[in-house]
């Protein structure tokens, strides 16, 4: 769930650079802004699978988005 937060917070960190004038370079400025949207779309997409060795059992429940 943490890492959740943290690529939530990371995205909230792109709409508020999207906001305000450039704080560098335009280079820099789009190097951070993706940068923190590659972390998000990796904190989301490591939190979609799980790993389970051969002498494990899995259980698999469904948390996000419906049914």
């Amino acid at each position: 769930m943490f890492m959740v937060f943290l690529s939530l917070l990371a995205l909230a960190g792109v709409a508020y650079l999207s906001k305000r004038p450039y704080f560098a370079k335009p280079l820099y400025n789009n190097a951070v802004k993706g940068g923190l949207i590659l972390f998000a779309i990796f904190g989301f997409i490591s939190r979609s699978f799980v790993i389970v060795d051969a002498d494990e059992i899995g259980v698999l429940k469904r948390i996000y988005l419906g049914d």
